[in-house]
C-alpha cells in the first residue's frame, strides 16, 4: 500500500501541506506504524516490491531499530529495481548506500561498484565514470581495487576513451600477475582485445586475442579459452573475414558439444549463422538458427531465443524478405512482454518501426519509434533514446519537417554528450551538419561537420570520415 492509496488528495502540494503540519513526533510515530503495518502484511520473501518504500518509512520513524533496518531493505530494493529494469532507480539507491551510517566502511567500494555496472547499462557514462574513479581511490590495495580498475577501463571504453581504457586494463593485467591471478590475467587480457578492435587498430587487436587464448591455455581454463575462441571468430566477422571465423567456431562448436556446454554452445551457433548470412550462406544460416531455437526450447531458455529469432529476422532482413522479418520481431515482441523484459521490449518494438521504415510505412515507423522512445525514457536507458532519437529526426526530414528533425538532431547530440561517447557525437554531428545543409544553414553545417571530421579523426574511424567528406562535397 503506498502513501497515495492511503491519503487521496485533489493535489499532491496539498497532501504536502498536510504532512508538514503534522508534529515531527506525530509523524516519525506514523511513519513507524506504517513500517510495522507493510512488514506484517507481506511475507519476509516477498517484501521485495515494497522494500524501498519500508527504508523510506524505516528512516523517518522515530525508532533507532528501524533505522538500521533501512539499509537491510535498501540493499533488497536495489535487487528489485534492477530485476524490474528500473535501473536509475536502483542507481539512486546504490548511492544512498555508499556513505550509509550503518553500512560497513568495506561495502561503499562494493555499492560504488554496482552504481557503475547500472551506469554503464543505462548510458550514464559521466557519473559512472565519476564513481569508477572513486572506487579505485577507496579500494586502495584491498580486494575490490581490481574490480574497480576494470570497471573504470570497461567505463572509458563505452565512452570511447580507448587509450585510456587500455591504460587501466594493462594495470588489471600487471596487478593480476602481481597477486598470481593468472585468470584474472586473462581475462584482462582479453579486454584489451576487444578495445584495440573497437579503436580499429584491429591487427594488433588480432595479436592480443592470440596472446589471450595462449593466456588461458596455460592455465587450462577451458571455458576462458572457448568464450575467447567465440570472440576472436566474432572479432574476425566484424573484420569482414567470415571465412577465416568459420574453421574456428567449428573447432569451438566440437569442443562444446563434447563438453555439453550448452550455453556456449548456443553462443557458437548463433555467431556461425551471422559468418555464414556475411559470407553468402543465408539458407545455411537459416538452418544454423533454427538448431539453435530448437536448443533454447530444450533449455527452457525464453531469453536466449529472442535473441536467436532476433538473428533470424536479420537474415531476412538481409535477403529483403521484410514481411517474415517483421513477423519474427512481433513474435520477439510477445515474448520479451510476457517475460517482463522491459529493456528488450523497447528493442523490439524500435526494430519493428526500422521494419515499418524499409518498407515504405513511414506513418506505422514513427509511431513506432516513438512508443520505443518513450520505452527508453521509462527504463532510463540513454543509448536507445539516443538511437530513437535519430531514427525519428530521420523519418521527420524525409516528411518534410525540417525543423522538428533539427530539433530530434539536437537532442541527439546532447545525449551523446551526456554519454560522454566521441563516436556517437560525431555521428550526431554529422546527421545535423546533413540538416542544416539542407535547410540552408551552410555556415551552421560547416561548423557542426568541422566538428564531426575533427571527432572521426581522433578515433581514426576512416569510413565515417569519408562520410563527412561527401557532405563537405556538397558545399561546392
Amino acid at each position: 500500500m503506498t502513501a497515495e492509496d492511503a491519503y487521496l488528495f485533489r493535489h499532491a502540494l496539498m497532501r504536502e501541506a498536510a504532512y508538514q503540519l503534522q508534529l515531527p513526533s506525530d509523524r516519525a510515530r506514523l511513519h513507524r506504524l506504517a513500517f510495522e503495518s507493510l512488514e506484517a502484511a507481506f511475507e519476509p520473501r516477498s517484501r521485495d516490491a515494497v522494500a524501498l518504500e519500508l527504508a523510506e518509512h524505516a528512516i523517518a520513524s522515530d525508532s533507532a531499530r528501524l533505522h538500521k533496518a533501512e539499509r537491510r531493505y535498501l540493499e533488497r530494493a536495489v535487487d528489485w529495481l534492477s530485476k524490474e529494469f528500473q535501473l536509475g532507480r536502483a542507481m539512486q539507491v546504490c548511492m544512498r548506500l555508499v556513505d550509509h551510517p550503518h553500512s560497513p566502511k568495506a561495502k561503499s567500494v562494493h555499492w560504488l561498484l554496482r552504481a557503475v555496472d547500472l551506469a554503464i547499462q543505462t548510458g550514464e557514462f559521466a557519473s559512472g565514470r565519476k564513481w569508477a574513479d572513486q572506487a579505485v581511490a577507496r579500494a586502495g590495495q584491498g580486494p575490490f581495487r581490481l574490480r574497480a580498475l576494470s570497471l573504470a577501463a570497461a567505463i572509458r571504453d563505452s565512452m570511447g576513451e580507448r587509450d585510456e581504457a587500455l591504460a587501466l586494463y594493462n594495470r588489471c593485467s600487471k596487478l593480476a600477475l602481481a597477486a598470481r591471478d593468472r585468470r584474472a590475467a586473462a581475462r584482462a587480457e582479453s579486454a584489451v582485445a576487444h578495445v584495440l578492435n573497437r579503436a580499429g587498430r584491429s591487427g594488433e587487436a588480432a595479436v592480443a586475442f592470440k596472446r589471450a587464448q595462449q593466456a588461458f591455455t596455460k592455465i587450462r581454463d577451458a571455458k576462458g579459452r572457448l568464450t575467447l575462441q567465440l570472440h576472436y571468430a566474432q572479432f574476425l566477422i566484424q573484420a569482414g573475414r567470415p571465412s577465416e571465423a568459420l574453421p574456428i567456431l567449428s573447432a569451438a562448436n566440437a569442443y562444446a558439444r563434447q563438453g555439453n556446454r550448452l550455453a556456449e554452445l548456443l553462443r557458437i551457433l548463433i555467431a556461425t549463422a551471422v559468418a555464414k548470412d556475411q559470407g553468402g550462406r543465408p539458407d545455411e544460416a537459416t538452418q544454423v538458427l533454427v538448431e539453435a531455437a530448437d536448443l533454447c526450447r530444450a533449455m527452457n531458455d525464453r531469453r536466449s531465443l529472442a535473441v536467436v529469432q532476433n538473428n533470424l529476422a536479420v537474415v531476412w532482413w538481409s535477403r529483403r524478405q521484410f514481411e517474415q522479418a517483421r513477423e519474427i520481431y512481433v513474435s520477439i515482441l510477445s515474448l520479451v512482454r510476457e517475460m517482463g523484459e522491459y529493456s528488450e521490449e523497447s528493442l523490439a518494438v524500435g526494430n519493428i518501426a526500422a521494419v515499418d521504415f524499409h518498407m515504405g510505412k513511414i506513418g506505422a515507423a514513427r509511431a513506432g519509434y516513438e512508443a520505443a522512445l518513450e520505452l527508453a525514457r521509462r527504463n532510463g536507458d540513454l543509448r536507445q533514446q539516443l538511437k530513437y532519437e535519430g531514427a525519428l529526426g530521420m523519418i521527420l526530414h524525409k516528411q518534410g519537417h525540417l525543423q522538428e528533425a533539427l530539433a530530434r538532431f539536437d537532442t541527439k547530440l546532447a545525449l551523446s554528450r551526456k554519454i560522454r561517447d566521441r563516436r556517437a557525437e560525431g555521428v550526431a554531428l554529422e546527421e545535423l551538419g546533413e540538416m542544416l545543409l539542407d535547410t540552408g544553414k551552410r555556415e551552421e553545417a560547416i561548423t557542426q561537420l568541422t566538428a564531426a571530421r575533427e571527432i572521426f579523426g581522433e578515433l581514426g574511424d576512416q569510413a565515417n570520415m569519408k562520410h563527412v567528406d561527401e557532405q563537405f562535397a556538397r558545399l561546392k
